[in-house]
């Protein structure tokens, strides 16, 4: 629970400083990796001790046939832009309709949209999926950044594919970046796309908390005793794997699963995890009192980040001119239901009734893998209202 609560806090402060949480990480190492101290002294009955055989050889078997569809995939559909501050990696998922470039949350990675590619390329799209800075494939830029740099590089990305304009979706902190992009180059925007982040200031919700609602809001994702985030470390990818593989209730679409192996990085002391260290360190969230600050003060923080927090989306659709669609997280295991960043985006529409559609789910922050056809079916419907 301590981990859930955790990923929460980290998934708005991911939102705004980034974001995880697949299904929701395992808080143990899964019990189908046999290791001592599952026994203990307890007897365990032969048909259990069965039953987790079998389910780890099943598990090891999907392992290895991801892993090697993973690199086949991204063999055919993966490339790199090299015209950038830093080589980005993206996807093309194919189609010759309306393009969608599509841009994950913190922690995430291109590979988050792969399980959508069919039914949006079928329904008239040209989905291409990118790794923005310190994620997947893409490296973490040796200057100082922000978000509107990313937003440049997104540029050269469609010209470099013959691409005038694009609809540009992005989920929690990539949908900062398809704010951005819009408010830096509206000309070439066909239409946008927030799914729960992009849509309300950061630094407003921070401010309404006060500095001690905002300290206590932000314990449960920390270690009291070292400052430390909370997250799960596995010994081997394999581990990991297999945690998530739980997690997604053992499904067999191995298009679910890439994202599983593309989040995964070792880590300094040997461990793997999905919260790679250097995206943490790049953005001054390792541990409480450097999370804190760059709520608080984002001002003194890194220039990426203080880009995000001090973002003002209402302004920047002060004048709106292409159709944008929010979709909103609002369900109980939301943190921020019924809180300014849905009153914020309710206000955007009421702002610009005839181009904003708002649209809340009774999920958690990824909506997307909670209710994946209701999701696609605005995304689709979307599609008409973009069209040039």
């Amino acid at each position: 629970m301590v981990i859930r609560i955790a990923i929460g806090i980290l998934a708005f402060a991911a939102l705004l400083l980034g974001c995880e949480a697949q299904k929701e990480p395992a808080e143990q190492r899964v019990d189908a990796i046999p290791h001592s101290a599952a026994t203990n002294d307890v007897a365990i009955p032969e048909k259990s001790m069965e039953r987790n055989a079998d389910r780890t050889t099943q598990g090891r078997q999907v392992f290895e046939r991801v892993k090697r569809e993973l690199a086949e995939f991204e063999q055919q559909h993966g490339a790199i832009f090299e015209g950038g501050l830093v080589p980005l990696h993206y996807l093309d998922l194919g189609g010759d309709g309306i393009p969608l470039v599509l841009l994950h949350g913190t922690y995430n990675t291109a590979y988050e949209f792969v399980p959508f590619a069919k039914p949006l390329i079928e329904a008239g799209y040209r989905p291409i999926s990118v790794d923005w800075y310190g994620h997947g494939k893409t490296p973490i830029p040796s200057r100082p950044v922000s978000i509107r740099d990313f937003a440049k590089d997104l540029t050269g990305l469609m010209d470099s594919l013959g691409l005038t304009s694009a609809v540009i979706a992005g989920h929690s902190r990539g949908g900062m970046i398809a704010t951005e992009f819009y408010d830096a180059y509206p000309q070439r925007t066909l239409g946008v796309i927030l799914i729960d982040g992009g849509a309300s200031s950061p630094h407003d919700y921070f401010l309404s908390l006060g500095k001690e609602g905002l300290h206590n809001w932000m314990l449960a994702a920390f270690d009291p005793d070292t400052g430390q985030a909370l997250a799960p470390t596995y010994q081997t990818e394999q581990e990991l794997f297999l945690a998530g593989w739980e997690q997604w209730d053992r499904t067999t679409d191995s298009q679910q699963l890439f994202e599983i192996i593309a989040q995964a990085k070792q880590r300094d002391d040997g461990q793997w995890t999905q919260w790679r260290q250097s995206i943490r360190r790049w953005l001054q969230q390792d541990n409480l009192e450097n999370t804190f600050n760059g709520m608080h003060r984002p001002q003194q923080g890194p220039l990426f980040l203080a880009s995000c927090v001090l973002q003002k989306p209402r302004e920047v659709y002060r004048e709106l001119t292409v159709p944008l669609l929010i979709l909103d997280a609002a369900g109980r295991d939301d943190r921020y239901r019924d809180t300014t960043p849905t009153q914020a985006n309710q206000a955007l529409q009421q702002d610009n009734p005839d181009r904003v559609q708002h649209y809340q789910f009774p999920t958690g922050h990824y909506l997307h893998r909670e209710q994946p056809q209701q999701f696609l079916k605005h995304v689709i419907d979307f599609r008409k209202r973009a069209a040039p």
